[in-house]
């Protein structure tokens, strides 16, 4: 007998002998019968209730159940064993529909112990090899950890009747990734107009504006700016790649060994461009090496979120109202920061896995928005790993490879730290095609599955989907103008370019602005004519500079 129990039975007790006291009392009063009669009929009860409580105890209040923060190296099944627990109590409890995939950061619920299940989920398997991450794709290698499993679709139905329950936490709307350094500003500002985009995002590298600490040149970003808003089209600036002075390694691109000096840095662009200057996007890719090469600041989250800490903190002194995106992730299912020993050389952290991370460090108080790099690679918009669609030979093996698991990943990540209310910016999305360009290279090799007009129903498709979800911001398709402004991503970005090598229009130029104009769905959007436009690219926007 517990200890409950035992004080339950003793007063249980009490309360018979107070009553055969007090019964006895109203005996001797011959006045009062009808009251001993009364007080008769309550004893019979209160011994009656008495011995029920003492043979089946008293039940307890249901506690409330303890929760755990995931860690490096933890899965489900060494968490259940933990807390005596089963993996299907897990999921149940937690609302995990996929129980190979959980992630660094994410807090659970610990069921009330259970016996362990007599068929444990296995322990994923697969391997990951390192590969030097391309610009705009990064995970080029096949190799990646497979899921043993499918995610089912659980979850974003979930999150979708959520979404019609309430209204939207975000206001979609079209966008386009577009380079205007170093081009003809206003051609390239016309093309924008042409398509009908309410957005522009434009990448800037500080390292490209400050040669020498204190002396910001402007005026190339100052004539983009002035183009634009003569357009009348919102603006993100992402802003990435330290200049040499702020770093002591200079090889590839990374942050400032004194996060201070981007602090002070955005100071000066922010008072710039106050009341101009829409959004500013901290970063780029930065769960890479390549972006994120530092002998002060080792890739991870935590060191992330105070490099957006101190954007975010200068931006919103100069100017309150424009808001603050966090960096896009390179979609990349390896992670071989994960165990790394100390100051090993590190590729990339998974960017699940990071994204995660940065709720850990705090990053909902430095941000108005997550960024997100949903690319479909040659995967339609609407399919879920691991089954490739026709024609598809790589790249179709992991999460990453897929838009749709990507926004479902973040949005999971999101809804384990209770956060339904900061939307998914996707400032960048895409799907590449070679067929009008020639042979492509090995590490491009999936560009060759997708044909023009592929490409174009996938963008708007996309497009589409993000307009349904309800939590996804503006959405900026990449990119406008690669072939003919390439800049530091390289040849590779004209696969996804909306106008060709030759300077006309590719079939997902007509496609997304028939979306755009007509509210058309992807299956009803005439794609295979050009579309005319009032400036040619190649006749007016060809290269001054190389960026």
């Amino acid at each position: 007998m517990t200890l409950k129990n035992r004080r339950h039975k003793a007063g249980s007790h009490k309360r018979v002998d107070q009553c055969i006291f007090r019964t006895s009392q109203e005996m001797t009063n011959q006045g009062r019968a009808m009251h001993r009669n009364h007080f008769i009929l309550a004893c019979l009860f209160a011994l009656l209730t008495s011995m029920f409580s003492i043979a089946y105890g008293q039940p307890s209040p249901t506690p409330e159940p303890e929760t755990y923060v995931i860690q490096p190296g933890d899965t489900l099944s060494s968490i259940a064993s933990r807390y005596n627990t089963t993996v299907r109590a897990l999921a149940a409890e937690n609302g995990i529909t996929n129980t190979e995939q959980i992630y660094w950061g994410q807090r659970i619920r610990i069921p009330a112990a259970q016996p362990q299940d007599d068929s444990p989920t296995p322990e994923p398997t697969g391997s990951a090899a390192p590969t030097e991450a391309a610009t705009v794709i990064p995970a080029t290698s096949t190799e990646t950890q497979v899921p043993t499993s499918e995610s089912s679709p659980t979850a974003i139905e979930t999150l979708e009747a959520a979404a019609t329950q309430a209204a939207p936490i975000a206001t979609f709307s079209y966008g386009i990734e577009a380079n205007l350094l170093g081009q003809n500003k206003e051609a390239v500002a016309t093309m924008v107009r042409e398509l009908g985009v309410g957005w522009v995002k434009q990448v800037v590298h500080w390292r490209d504006m400050e040669f020498v600490p204190g002396d910001i040149s402007f005026a190339e970003l100052d004539s983009v700016v002035d183009a634009l808003e003569a357009e009348e089209v919102n603006i993100l600036l992402t802003i990435t790649s330290a200049p040499d002075w702020a770093r002591s390694i200079q090889e590839e691109e990374g942050p400032p060994d004194d996060f201070a000096d981007f602090g002070r840095f955005m100071t000066a662009v922010a008072n710039r461009y106050a009341g101009r200057m829409h959004a500013y996007q901290i970063w780029n890719e930065p769960n890479i090496r390549n972006r994120w090469r530092s002998n002060e600041h080792a890739i991870g989250a935590a060191p992330y979120v105070e490099l957006l800490q101190q954007g975010y903190n200068a931006v919103k002194a100069a100017d309150p109202d424009a808001q603050i995106v966090t960096a896009g992730l390179a979609v990349t299912g390896f992670n071989d920061a994960l165990n790394a020993q100390p100051g090993a050389a590190v590729n990339a952290v998974d960017d699940r896995v990071f994204l995660a991370g940065m709720y850990a460090a705090g990053v909902t108080n430095y941000a108005d928005a997550i960024g997100a790099h949903p690319i479909g690679w040659a995967n339609p918009p609407d399919a879920r790993c691991c089954e490739p669609a026709e024609g598809v030979e790589t790249h179709y093996e992991n999460h990453s490879f897929y838009f749709l698991h990507t926004i479902e990943d973040y949005r999971q990540v999101q809804t384990a730290n209770n956060d339904l209310t900061t939307p998914l910016w996707v400032t960048r999305f895409a799907w590449g095609t070679s067929e009008d360009i020639g042979q492509v290279d090995e590490a491009n090799i999936f560009v060759s599955y997708t044909d023009l007009i592929e490409q174009a129903h996938y963008t708007t498709r996309a497009f589409e989907i993000g307009r349904e979800l309800g939590y996804i911001g503006p959405m900026f398709a990449y990119n406008l103008n690669g072939c003919q402004a390439s800049g530091r991503d390289g040849f590779s970005s004209c696969y996804y370019s909306f106008i060709s090598i030759t300077g006309s229009p590719r079939p997902v130029f007509g496609a997304v602005q028939a979306a755009i104009t007509d509210s058309l769905v992807p299956d009803q959007t005439e794609v295979t004519e050009p579309v005319n436009l009032t400036s040619t690219p190649q006749a007016e926007a060809t290269a001054e500079v190389s960026q």
